[in-house]
């Protein structure tokens, strides 16, 4: 029993004296992977639904996620056309949940030219919808409307602005005789 107490006492002894492995703040904090030009494409049952193309993709293995620089974004409909086409400054691909957080200068222009912009958008992959917290400001031609908050489908055909809506009509048709 004493030889063993002993053993114990200098294996203490011993591992107390020496460095255990690099904790996690010490461990290198860049990514496992840089990607230059490269393109994610995101599929809903075998339908192309996004490709993301990106000036530089890091990617982090530990956090399951994908660091975008110099983003554009093309959605496509249910048929496959393109639906609307978004860009900004950079981007997060988060793997498992299947979610992507874009921020800087975001745009989305559709097919049918209306124009989305705001600091901060994200998009769940999943649900098929675009959402943000942020200031948004939507416009067509001469129509802008402005708020806070957002949900809409990627291609922007049924959009629902949470709050602080203010609008300006800018074509409104003249009625004759009036």
């Amino acid at each position: 029993m004493i030889k063993f107490i002993l053993w114990a006492v200098i294996l203490l002894l011993w591992g107390c004296g020496r460095e255990g492995p690099p904790r996690e703040k010490d461990a290198p904090s860049g990514p496992d992977q840089v990607l230059e030009r490269s393109t994610i494409i995101f599929t809903s049952e075998g339908r192309r639904t996004a490709v993301v193309y990106a000036d530089r993709i890091s990617k982090y293995l530990k956090g399951e996620k994908e660091v975008l620089q110099g983003v554009r974004t093309e959605f496509y409909d249910q048929e496959g056309g393109l639906s609307s086409t978004l860009t900004s400054r950079e981007g997060i691909v988060f793997e498992g949940r299947e979610e992507v957080e874009v921020r800087g200068e975001v745009v989305v222009i559709t097919s049918e030219g209306l124009r989305l912009e705001t600091p901060l958008l994200r998009w769940d992959c999943r649900a098929n919808q675009v959402y943000t917290d942020s200031v948004v400001r939507i416009s067509k031609g001469k129509d802008v409307v402005t708020g806070v908050g957002m949900e809409a489908d990627p291609e922007l055909k049924q959009i629902m602005i949470k709050g602080k809506v203010k609008g300006t009509i800018g074509d409104l048709p003249v009625e004759e005789g009036l």
